[in-house]
């Protein structure tokens, strides 16, 4: 007996994959796509990803893109898509021990994007709140999620200017401009600038980060702490990042509401209570 309703994984532009249970029928699914419907099976699972056979034609906007085994782009899925299963006649639910694994390959937003001459796809700009304090006073006032989520945007933003730095490096020449447009579309000015503080004020000792930099790196409070290391700009040569940091105030700089925004403290730092509780912070 057919299933009256099926469980797909949605993935829209911009958004997390989520589980959607929808009436089983071509007219349902060619609602949810937004035209008439195309199947497509990339993988070796028996996983159809549903998509609108038209939809770069009707100008749907980007939303993911395919890779091969070894991470390189072949195709791009525009538009709102499903993954299901393909039946002995009909789509169904996609079984329960594969949600967790296609969630995953689709977990994070991508986003079309030209640079210069270039089109790149990157991960979607992460709005994550930027969070300046300590896990000992994320602690104190039950704020530790937010703490996290914040320390794995630092982590996700010194691997995208790693990222950027390698890849914009040819022939003994940085090109800064790009690497730090790349970058720029991924995350907001105040985490790049907390980041590159924290690296700076790591490497204060380095004389190939420039006293300049050095300077305007200290006036940028980075929570002092052990985790900050792990946000720390170090797989890359610090005479690059210096580099990158000089193009990121550059672009700052021309930028005076942007600038003011730098200036403000980006959090009100809470009062201490007098009694903290003595638990170490869970990290």
């Amino acid at each position: 007996m057919e299933h009256e309703t099926i469980t797909v994984l949605a993935v829209e532009p911009g958004k997390k994959p989520y589980l959607q249970e929808i009436p089983n029928g071509l007219e349902s699914l060619q609602h949810e796509v937004g035209g008439d419907i195309q199947a497509v099976y990339p993988y070796d699972d028996p996983i159809a990803i549903i998509a609108a056979e038209s939809g770069k034609l009707m100008g749907m906007p980007f939303n993911r893109a395919l890779r091969d085994e070894e991470g390189h782009i072949y195709d791009v899925l525009v538009g709102k898509f499903l993954i299901a299963v393909l039946g002995e006649e009909n789509f169904v639910s996609i079984p329960d021990e594969l949600i967790p694994k296609y969630t995953r390959e689709f977990q994070t937003p991508e986003q079309l994007v030209r640079i210069g001459e270039k089109n790149y796809i990157l991960p979607a700009m992460d709005n994550t709140p930027l969070y300046t304090h300590t896990a000992m006073i994320a602690r104190m006032y039950d704020e530790l999620p937010q703490y996290r989520e914040s320390l794995r945007a630092n982590i996700a933003c010194k691997e995208a200017i790693e990222k950027a730095i390698n890849d914009n490096y040819h022939d003994w020449r940085l090109n800064t401009q790009t690497a730090e447009k790349v970058v720029a579309v991924q995350f907001p000015v105040e985490r790049i600038q907390y980041v590159l503080a924290a690296t700076v004020q790591q490497k204060s000792w380095d004389g190939r980060i420039s006293d300049t930099n050095k300077a305007w790196a200290n006036t940028v409070p980075v929570a002092d702490e052990e985790n900050r290391l792990r946000y720390v700009v170090d797989q890359c040569h610090p005479g690059l990042t210096n580099l990158f940091v000089s193009r990121f105030r550059e672009e700052m700089e021309k930028k005076p509401s942007i600038q003011e925004k730098l200036s403000e403290p980006v959090q009100k730092n809470p009062t201490v209570p007098k009694k903290p509780k003595s638990r170490k912070p869970e990290l």
